[in-house]
């Protein structure tokens, strides 16, 4: 149920992320066949302006996302954790562009000279791998852990893809919620919720979109979920060299 609630407020922050100062990431964490890259493909049909890709440059990133300006997706991100210049490159993007502001700065040819241009990084952005993100860029993350399902389990046979006009209903109607109610849940007040410093400039957004629904049951059940995550996601923000030296 946790999982569930913060992945439909988060989807809903999609649509108005750029009233908040700072966004999470979405990292989806589990084995092979753990439903990872459904889960995403699942988010991105809802999503505001997905942008979708399983191997891409810096370029890639901060041309398509300055000129979409939506969610971004991507699946096996284990390359993040590389130290080859490009793979710097992309993950200082992804590292900048989780607060507004966060630009990535390139010199662009203008006739015999340069300008220095600024791109846009700023958006919400969904990461998935099997083998763990780099700690800096796990930090920004609210992570999701995925199970295999139990041998013999049901398993669903719907599918958001089944029914394409009903999906494009959802998205309307999330446009025309974020229109008319857009400000007033990105400044809603919210209670006390036990989270300080990064963990809870991440969760804020989500839990102001909870707050002005008027669901207390929600928002206590997000703010629980959050506590929750953040003390299980406590080794994957450890310092890469923690193994070294134990």
């Amino acid at each position: 149920q946790g999982h569930i609630a913060t992945l439909s407020v988060w989807v809903l922050m999609t649509y108005l992320f750029r009233a908040f100062p700072a966004v999470p990431y979405l990292y989806f964490s589990g084995p092979l066949g753990s439903g990872k890259t459904r889960a995403m493909e699942a988010l991105a049909q809802l999503s505001w302006r997905p942008l979708i890709a399983s191997s891409l440059t810096g370029p890639t990133l901060f041309r398509g996302r300055h000129a979409t300006g939506g969610a971004f997706f991507l699946d096996e991100a284990e390359r993040m954790r590389e130290d080859s210049p490009e793979i710097a490159e992309l993950r200082s993007m992804l590292l900048a562009g989780y607060k507004r502001g966060g630009t990535a700065k390139r010199l662009e040819p203008v006739r015999d000279t340069y300008r220095m241009v600024s791109f846009d990084v700023y958006g919400p952005t969904v990461l998935a791998c099997i083998k763990g993100l780099p700690a800096a860029l796990s930090s920004r993350c609210i992570t999701l852990r995925m199970m295999r399902a139990p041998k013999g389990e049901p398993r669903t046979k719907t599918s958001i893809d089944d029914n394409p006009e009903e999906r494009q209903d959802i998205v309307d109607g999330l446009h025309c919620w974020a229109l008319e109610h857009g400000y007033a849940a990105a400044t809603c007040d919210v209670d006390s919720h036990g989270l300080a410093n990064r963990d809870a400039e991440l969760w804020m957004p989500l839990l102001r979109i909870a707050s002005h629904t008027g669901d207390a049951g929600l928002v206590e059940l997000l703010a629980k979920h959050a506590n929750e995550t953040v003390d299980a996601s406590a080794e994957d923000k450890a310092p890469d060299a923690d193994p070294v030296f134990l």
